[in-house]
């Protein structure tokens, strides 16, 4: 009776143990992540986003639906089923229906971001990014800046430099420069719309500080003014230091790699979260990461407050995955010593020696 129960104890526990592996191991996967990168902010949002409930989900789809915002209401919805949490149909199609757009003020608000830079709306700001691609918007800006002088503001002035700088480099490479013309268009454009985050906006400043040179601006705009583009653009290369122009290209490069897969409303749900050039070289990988769910996972971090996990935060949303990970843990290593304390039983018995 009692050899009959420890069989039954011993099997009901590999049963336990293989049944809770199966629920544990997608949150110990997590953990074990976010462990060996405490500030990886795609292992936060996956962390996040795999304690989110239906409920959650359908929440934050209708107040994007109620902010006039169906492409974010949508990004919702495909995390949502990447999780096995599907929108209902009603709030589905409402989400189909509200993407719908008007051609005729798509049409006007992109002349206006045309003629005048206007970036206020997805429409208005390709416009705007037309003109900055054909190098009119750049030249049109530094022009605007020069002026000014001594009353210039140098940052605008390094971004349209970079710009120009961009396109060139844009057309010789067959477009494969182009994240980093985008990338400075919308800087530059944020920073015309007071939309650069004042952190950023300081660390940027800081980073071009005193590397324009005003006079190469002139000759560059002297240059430009005659369509001498080589002229315009050698003086340009001179207008700002290379290593400041560098390092704004590069922040450019990743902020401009976000804007080409994921869109405007993106790229201005982006600069909420960016505090620093490395949160956009960070926010790079999320949107590699989570695609057309990007978005999504933005707006739940957004709401947590941050980018990464802070150690209180990982502790209440992964407390009990790692108290049921420990009980794991100990039965398994009680099966195991169980094992041994058998196998070792097994061995003594078998080497005694045998009398005759």
């Amino acid at each position: 009776m009692l050899r009959t129960f420890r069989y039954a104890w011993r099997l009901s526990l590999v049963a336990g143990l293989a049944s809770s592996a199966v629920y544990l191991y997608p949150a110990a996967r997590i953990a074990l992540q976010y462990a060996g990168a405490p500030s990886d902010p795609v292992a936060a949002a996956e962390i996040r986003l795999s304690k989110l409930t239906p409920g959650d989900f359908d929440a934050e789809a209708k107040a994007a639906l109620s902010e006039n915002d169906p492409e974010l209401a949508r990004s919702i919805a495909i995390v949502a089923a990447d999780r096995g949490h599907p929108l209902s149909p009603d709030l589905a199609a409402s989400i189909e229906k509200a993407g719908e757009f008007s051609f005729v003020q798509t049409a006007s608000e992109t002349w206006s971001g045309l003629v005048s830079g206007n970036t206020e709306t997805p429409a208005a700001f390709a416009g705007s990014l037309a003109a900055d691609l054909s190098v009119a918007g750049d030249i049109r800006d530094l022009y605007g800046e020069v002026v000014k002088y001594p009353d210039y503001d140098e940052l605008t002035v390094v971004l349209a430099a970079a710009g120009i700088v961009a396109t060139g480099a844009t057309v010789a490479s067959g477009m494969n420069a182009l994240p980093a013309k985008a990338g400075v268009s919308l800087l530059k454009s944020a920073k015309k719309a007071g939309k650069l985050p004042e952190p950023l906006q300081r660390e940027l400043g800081a980073i071009v500080s005193k590397s324009v040179d005003i006079d190469a601006a002139r000759e560059a705009l002297r240059g430009a003014g005659k369509l001498d583009g080589d002229a315009a653009l050698a003086a340009v290369r001179r207008v700002v230091r290379p290593d400041a122009l560098a390092k704004v290209g590069d922040a450019a490069t990743s902020f401009g790699t976000i804007a080409g897969k994921q869109g405007y409303r993106a790229s201005l749900q982006t600069l909420r979260m960016a505090h620093s050039t490395d949160d956009l070289r960070q926010l790079e990988k999320v949107s590699t990461r989570f695609g057309d769910g990007y978005r999504a996972a933005l707006r739940f971090s957004a709401k947590a407050g941050s980018l990464t996990l802070r150690v209180g935060e990982f502790l209440l949303l992964m407390g009990g995955f790692l108290v049921g990970f420990a009980l794991w843990a100990a039965g398994t290593g009680l099966l195991a010593f169980d094992l041994a304390r058998k196998c070792f039983r097994f061995v003594k018995r078998t080497a005694r020696p045998v009398t005759v």
